[in-house]
């Protein structure tokens, strides 16, 4: 008998299944500790998440104090929201020294990880070869090892975001304080996504980005580099200019699984901001620069399909949506299918978004996540 897709994702999930929330604290403190309990997936691409800065920052505050004191809880998903859907997963990680313990080098076949530094600082070694590299047990395609042998290392602070794509070895030293990030696993297992080829976004015309075949490089965006593109893209929008454009500024991969974008937002009165809609990805926003009331869900009033992009639809505004409004170090997810405006304060906005395809088959390793550091 033939099963459900879902079906046989519980199945795998239930049996294998934890994204590791107080599991990060066990393995850097070097406690024992139950493995985490089964987090469900979300069939549909779940909800629109909003992860307030202030709100991630206690987090990181909460977590580092459980590991001063040797305890296991709380665990991050005992204090934030984190999906996990079938094509990428959000885990909040809280990275410690523990000289009883060293951290271990990393190596994940099966997917891209994507930090965006909320609090704290490390050294974080990219690239070059596993030292003393073993396979996980039950984990396929995911590693670990002793060091990393000739990576390249980045330190890195709140608003950085790093980009490491699968077969990477990569290590994490904290300081004396931690380390917190949001992480976003991608799942790479999936057919190619046409839309991700034509990103568009708001100073300069759509062009064609050749996709990146095996996920592209290591990238690292530092928060200043970030913010001095975001000056420079208010400064030309100010003068009524398109140019430079966010990938003039900025490297942006795109690749069959993901695409980064550099968006910056701003009030124009001869344009008024329109309502978006799309069908075939989820939006990853994280606020860079700026500030904006962005509304979220409801209904897109006066919509319109966008001429020769299938599943993307505008309209003139939003009946019934929620509203956030979003500042430096925050989060926000915003699952397919689902409008969103977005209305820049006076100074603009800036923002690094992740759009995920949801397009895709089934991920084994999504559902089978370990609870060793990730």
């Amino acid at each position: 008998m033939m099963q459900s897709i879902p079906g046989m994702l519980r199945r795998k999930f239930l049996y294998g299944m934890a994204l590791a929330p107080a599991g990060i604290a066990t393995a850097q403190q070097g406690a024992s500790g139950a493995r985490s309990q089964p987090v469900g997936l979300a069939p549909d691409q779940g909800g629109v998440v909003y992860w307030n800065a202030d709100d991630l920052k206690k987090a990181h505050a909460a977590l580092a104090a459980a590991a001063a004191k040797g305890a296991t809880t709380p665990g991050p998903r005992d204090l934030v929201e984190l999906p996990i859907t079938r094509t990428h997963a959000f885990n909040f990680l809280c990275r410690y020294p523990n000289p009883s313990r060293p951290p271990r080098a990393e190596w994940h076949e099966g997917c891209s990880d994507v930090y965006f530094i909320v609090a704290g600082g490390a050294n974080i070694t990219i690239g070059g070869e596993l030292v003393d590299r073993q396979e996980v047990a039950n984990e396929p395609g995911e590693y670990q090892g002793s060091a990393v042998k000739g990576g390249k290392s980045y330190r890195v602070k709140p608003g950085d975001v790093i980009n490491i794509p699968p077969a990477t070895a990569h290590l994490t030293e904290p300081d004396p304080g931690g380390l917190s990030y949001m992480l976003v696993k991608v799942n790479i297992g999936m057919y190619p996504w046409s839309m991700v080829a034509t990103q568009q976004n708001t100073t300069e015309p759509r062009v064609n980005v050749p996709l990146g075949p095996d996920q592209g490089g290591t990238v690292y965006w530092a928060v200043e580099e970030l913010k001095k593109a975001h000056a420079t893209l208010a400064a030309a929008a100010a003068k009524g200019e398109s140019n430079p454009g966010p990938r003039d500024l900025l490297q942006l991969p795109i690749t069959h699984t993901h695409a980064f974008n550099f968006l910056y937002r701003y009030q124009n009165p001869a344009r008024p901001s329109r309502a978006e809609y799309h069908e075939g990805n989820t939006d990853i926003y994280f606020i860079e620069a700026g500030g904006a009331e962005i509304q979220v869900g409801g209904e897109l009033v006066e919509r319109v399909q966008v001429r020769n992009w299938p599943g993307e639809y505008q309209g003139s505004s939003i009946r019934g949506a929620k509203s956030y409004r979003v500042k430096p170090g925050d989060i926000l997810s915003i699952p397919p299918a689902t409008a969103h405006l977005t209305e820049a304060d006076p100074g603009g906005l800036s923002y690094m978004l992740v759009k995920v395809n949801v397009g895709m088959y089934p991920w084994s390793i999504v559902a089978t996540q370990q609870s060793a550091p990730r």
